[in-house]
């Protein structure tokens, strides 16, 4: 079993200091790309210190309101290039600062992520806000695999839902832990 921890790398300092706690018991580091529309550390470039640094399995988050077709292929390449594990995709949340780039959405950065034939997994949110049908069209898109986002325990019965139909299809869903829930 995978056990994911959402690591928001808001400061160096404390990325270490949470990777120094956490480090024995999560199998995959998920590096948020400006969470809330807000400025942090970059995540390809924490997702690779992370490699290199601690040798973890890491997923950066790629905002796609915030780039276009090239932007988000060069970063798949760095992807590739230094051996990260997985890219998630997102449509992200408005910048705190600048425009929306609306180039490119989720369903279709994934088609062409996949057309170009990348070896690393490629993932996508799903928000247990919605309802089932809508969200197994989601998982119906092909990702490697889905973060699962606004869980409580009143989404259990759903949750079993997703993972047994997702399950069937040969797709990973994927919970997170994150920093700010302990």
């Amino acid at each position: 079993m995978e056990y994911l921890f959402e690591l928001v790398p808001w400061k160096k300092k404390l990325v270490d200091e949470i990777v120094d706690l956490a480090k024995d018991f999560f199998s995959i580091y998920t590096i948020p790309e400006g969470p809330g529309g807000y400025p942090g550390i970059y995540s390809l470039a924490t997702a690779m210190y992370l490699k290199y640094k601690y040798d973890l399995k890491t997923f950066p988050h790629v905002r796609l309101y915030d780039i276009n077709r090239l932007a988000l292929l060069s970063i798949a390449n760095a992807v590739e290039a230094y051996g990260l594990d997985g890219l998630v995709l997102l449509r992200g949340d408005k910048p705190w600062q600048g425009r929306i780039v609306e180039d490119i959405g989720t369903e279709e950065a994934l088609g062409l992520l996949k057309k170009k034939n990348y070896r690393f997994r490629k993932g996508a949110i799903i928000s247990l806000r919605y309802p089932f049908e809508k969200i197994m069209e989601r998982i119906r898109l092909g990702a490697d695999f889905y973060h699962a986002i606004n869980y409580d325990a009143s989404k259990d019965q759903l949750l079993s839902m997703i993972y047994r139909e997702a399950s069937r299809l040969g797709v990973k869903i994927l919970c997170i832990y994150s920093f700010r829930d302990w």
